[in-house]
């Protein structure tokens, strides 16, 4: 029907998806006054459907909207190179950044915090070796070019020490252990959920298999494509139907409803929202594009909901530059160091008693005339009214 459309030159709007120019005639369609609108144009245009849609309308004007636009890959510049401005220096037409998003309060702003990997790894020389593989890993997804999370799960299947490394028993129980206490404390009184994020499938079988140790069985839920082919009997007994996966996606948004948490390695970690998700738990070695569209996942608005947490088990934002070189201007107000938050929480208290110091808070009797003359002048007053109001902010994080 597509092709018949474009046969017959229609003119007009035509809403249609990449996979309909599969096979397609090539220059079906030459003139110029042709406009393309993509979606989701850093995914769609890396394959033969990209190149069969650019073959068959040659000399269209084309527009990639994307919230992740790939800067790089084994050839050109990825995004930029297909779709981007030669008049704009970075290569966007238009660009609306992770800044601008919270400023607006469309999205909030991510703390990150790192778990120290005496955790679950007691030596030296194998925190060493660890460390060396990453890097070995990173330096792989850099020369492949992988910018999507099916391209890194790829990859990931072909880094074996890794992957040994990362599914060892002892290492997933302790995190399990970890996951859960933190769990408890820290997102489910606030009302939260959290979503666990694992190197693999089978890494997702035995997460599940660690956290119903230490948590009710019915709180956390597997979601993953199948593959009864490869999959042992543990892994298939977690499969879904399209229908129980509805209704585990619907029920999830609903922070009365189980499941808790979510436990996924690809599936859900693009185009997926729901909101009540706060806490990610990051065991997964993501990086630039992937590791953007994975975190978005917990930084959306919510009522009561100030920010989003990640917490990293695998040393990802290590180094905050090497995780997200990409575009770092857009995201030095959206992705935080937790440790940090808290030294400036100690900061602006220390500020708040110094301003309070001449007043005598000790002395009970006459500490409200006190406070009144103290602060009676708006010179005063105002940047204390500022102080505690930032304070109160840190503080709810």
């Amino acid at each position: 029907h597509l092709e018949d459309l474009l046969k017959r030159d229609t003119r007009g709007v035509i809403v249609t998806t990449i996979h309909k120019f599969d096979g397609i005639r090539q220059r079906i369609i030459i003139r110029h006054n042709v406009i393309i609108l993509v979606d989701e144009a850093h995914r769609s245009q890396e394959g033969d459907l990209g190149i069969d849609m650019r073959a068959a309308l040659p000399n269209a004007f084309r527009f990639g909207f994307t919230g992740t636009p790939i800067d790089r890959g084994k050839v050109g510049k990825g995004t930029f190179k297909t779709f981007g401005s030669p008049a704009d220096a970075e290569g966007y037409h238009d660009k609306y950044g992770i800044n601008e998003s919270i400023e607006d309060g469309a999205t909030l702003p991510l703390y990150y915090t790192l778990v120290a990997t005496q955790l679950w790894l007691n030596r030296v020389t194998l925190d060493q070796q660890f460390s060396e593989l990453l890097e070995e890993f990173y330096a792989l997804v850099d020369e492949e070019g992988a910018a999507s999370q099916e391209a890194l799960s790829r990859l990931l299947q072909r880094a074996d020490k890794l992957m040994a490394v990362l599914k060892s028993p002892d290492r997933i129980d302790a995190i399990a252990q970890h996951i859960a206490q933190h769990f408890l404390d820290h997102v489910l009184p606030l009302g939260f959920k959290g979503i666990v994020v694992t190197p693999d499938r089978e890494a997702c079988m035995l997460y599940k298999q660690a956290l119903d140790k230490y948590l009710p069985d019915d709180w956390a839920v597997v979601v993953y494509s199948d593959n009864p082919k490869k999959d042992s009997a543990a892994m298939r007994a977690l499969y879904l139907d399209t229908d129980q996966e509805k209704l585990v996606r619907k029920a999830y948004r609903d922070p009365d409803k189980l499941p808790k948490l979510l436990i996924v390695t690809e599936k859900l970690l693009t185009g997926y929202d729901a909101p009540v998700a706060y806490c990610m738990y990051l065991d997964k070695p993501l990086k630039d594009h992937t590791l953007l569209q994975a975190i978005a996942r917990v930084n959306r608005p919510y009522p009561n909901k100030h920010n989003g947490l990640v917490v990293d088990y695998i040393g990802v934002f290590a180094d905050l530059q090497r995780a997200l070189a990409f575009d770092q201007q857009s995201y030095n107000a959206g992705v935080l160091d937790l440790d940090l938050l808290k030294q400036r929480f100690i900061d602006l208290q220390t500020a708040a008693e110094q301003m309070l110091a001449p007043v005598n808070m000790a002395q009970v009797e006459g500490r409200t005339e006190r406070i009144i003359e103290h602060f009676f002048e708006e010179t005063a007053r105002d940047p204390f009214l500022r102080l505690t109001e930032e304070l109160a902010d840190v503080y709810t994080v």
